[in-house]
């Protein structure tokens, strides 16, 4: 085996010109996630303290990873196949469901950084590099010939899995449109709703405002699939402090394009509109239909589920029932 097998990705930034709001949305992702990127020294280090690399031993590499690793290997003998193998040879233990895939075989399996045992920086390889993450957790992990690897890639990579062949013309540009989706649909983390509310105005009203019929959609985070629906939304001013009315469609929008549950998302919206106006209270209501009960599991299309956050004085059973009218919810 030789470097052959590191195979040169076309590289997300290397093919077709992406927007510039897919670029800004991968980085601040690489930011968040807090991505480790491992030398070729600690490669080589890791691998001579799993003492497997001397000539009686036989590796089978697991592909990717672990092939790529076989190239690091100068003593031992490279096997095609697992059953001829004295060890099993991978980059990761994640999860632990690569390993137990290969359980079937009954021969060691061994990886270089393995997450079940080092979910934080304990091993000499990351002590010197505690600057790296401030809560010292063992994120995400770069290999080195992942360097040239891709968002764009792991996309083709599902597409292969599907059995499908990435490069007939219907699916060529599919992985960089599936990210430009993915970005604009998961845009609001780059979003303060905070930030939206800071404009007020003073007014005499001193009774319920509501904005209803907002529609938006957002993507499931089980899934990743997009659940679609409308939400109320209803605040009691306090000393006439109010807001423009297409802030609060535009604060259901910050909170709605990230990946998300309904019942969260309908908390956060209530929340983020109570503390930013200091109102006497505040009420929303999101009705939605979600595609993962009705495309796939249950298939139920018809079926919606609503949900409602109620704060301050939108708990008073009067309040309740004059938003839940006004929004047209009924009681």
């Amino acid at each position: 085996m030789n470097n052959s097998i590191l195979k040169k990705s076309r590289g997300f930034w290397n093919g077709a010109d992406p927007v510039e709001r897919t670029k800004q949305i991968m980085e601040k992702s690489i930011k968040a996630r807090k991505i480790y990127k491992m030398s070729h020294g600690e490669v080589r280090e890791r691998l001579k303290a799993l003492n497997i690399d001397k000539p009686e031993n036989k590796i089978f590499g697991v592909p990717r990873g672990g092939m790529c690793l076989c190239n690091y290997i100068e003593e031992a003998e490279l096997v095609l196949y697992p059953e001829q193998a004295d060890f099993i040879l991978d980059d990761i233990i994640d999860s632990g469901a690569t390993k137990e895939k290969f359980s079937k075989y009954k021969k060691p399996f061994l990886a270089i950084v393995d997450k079940t045992k080092e979910g934080k920086y304990t091993s000499k390889f990351f002590n010197e590099m505690d600057h790296v993450l401030d809560d010292h957790e063992l994120g995400w992990v770069a290999f080195p010939w992942e360097n040239e690897t891709s968002p764009e890639d792991a996309v083709e990579r599902i597409i292969q899995y599907l059995g499908e062949d990435v490069s007939r013309q219907g699916l060529i540009d599919t992985p960089r449109r599936v990210l430009k989706a993915l970005a604009e649909m998961t845009s609001g983390y780059d979003q303060s709703a905070t930030e939206l509310l800071q404009t007020t105005f003073e007014s005499d009203h001193d009774q319920m405002i509501i904005s209803k019929g907002i529609r938006f959609t957002s993507l499931c985070e089980h899934h990743i699939l997009p659940f679609v629906g409308t939400v109320a939304v209803a605040y009691i001013p306090k000393k006439g402090k109010v807001v423009g009315l297409s802030k609060l469609s535009r604060v259901v929008q910050v909170f709605a394009k990230r990946l998300q549950i309904q019942e969260r998302m309908t908390s956060q919206i209530a929340e983020a509109i109570q503390e930013a106006l200091d109102c006497l209270g505040t009420g929303v209501i999101v009705k939605a239909h979600h595609s993962c009960m009705g495309c796939r599991g249950a298939n139920q299309p018809d079926s919606e589920m609503i949900t409602s956050e109620l704060l301050g004085v939108f708990r008073k059973p009067e309040v309740r029932s004059e938003f839940m009218k006004l929004s047209g919810m009924g009681e």
